[in-house]
């Protein structure tokens, strides 16, 4: 691992309003049809976009605390997208069930 972290740029602050818009926009991946599941692709967004702010800040002066939330970050990124996927794959078989009633 190099010694230099990248300082936050703008691409980052933007990253993170964009995750705050989109949080609070009322269009979503995953519809808000029952309380909490349409949640979740907001909250792994908007937390993966924290993540980055906070890991690039600590960075500057901490990098073994910088790498460990690097890794953190990525494996919520992942976990998030597996869940939003199977909840998407949950949701057209459910759909696929009731248009053949």
């Amino acid at each position: 691992m190099s010694n230099e972290v990248k300082k936050i740029g703008v691409f980052d602050w933007i990253l993170f309003v964009v995750s705050v818009i989109y949080t609070i926009s009322p269009i979503d991946i995953i519809p808000d049809i029952l309380p909490g599941i349409g949640w979740i692709d907001d909250i792994v967004f908007l937390i993966t976009s924290g993540l980055n702010l906070i890991s690039k800040k600590v960075g500057e002066t901490n990098l073994f605390l910088y790498s460990i939330l690097k890794i953190i970050k990525f494996i919520f990124l992942f976990l998030g997208i597996i869940i939003v996927l199977l909840l998407l794959i949950f949701g057209s078989v459910i759909v696929g069930l009731i248009n053949k009633l």
